[in-house]
């Protein structure tokens, strides 16, 4: 038999006191047999993501020493588009915060997480290789 891919993202709102700063949730869990890409477009949104999985590489084809590789990352607003790509499994929760809440969440300008991706301090990290 062969195996089944999971695609599954579950989105929801901030609760109605969080919503002017916390845009909402989603929680995600996705396969691949292989490497799968997906381009990660601007939106003016900082994302959390908190991944239990194999990690995610997020490459930056303007800056390839912006590039990252972790299971956790904190996304900063893009002006640029970049391309997420993972191998096999990966499952979390991303939090959808504005860049003010942010900026009041982690003491950090954003304008110094703009157009990358953060993983958090401390984690093992690895540079990834441009895209061919």
């Amino acid at each position: 038999m062969g195996r089944g891919l999971i695609h599954e993202l579950l989105c929801r709102p901030a609760a109605p006191g969080l919503r002017e700063q916390i845009l909402g949730y989603r929680g995600f869990r996705f396969d691949a047999i292989g490497t799968r890409r997906r381009l990660l477009l601007p939106d003016g949104v900082v994302k959390v993501m908190l991944g239990f999985g194999n990690p995610l590489r997020v490459l930056n084809r303007a800056d390839p020493a912006r590039s990252c590789s972790a299971a956790s990352l904190a996304n900063g607003v893009r002006t640029t588009a970049a391309i997420g790509e993972h191998t096999g499994l990966i499952h979390g929760v991303t939090v959808l915060l504005t860049p003010l809440a942010a900026y009041r969440l982690f003491g950090v300008p954003m304008s110094e997480w703009a157009e990358q991706s953060v993983p958090p301090a401390g984690s093992k990290t690895s540079p990834s290789a441009p895209v061919s």
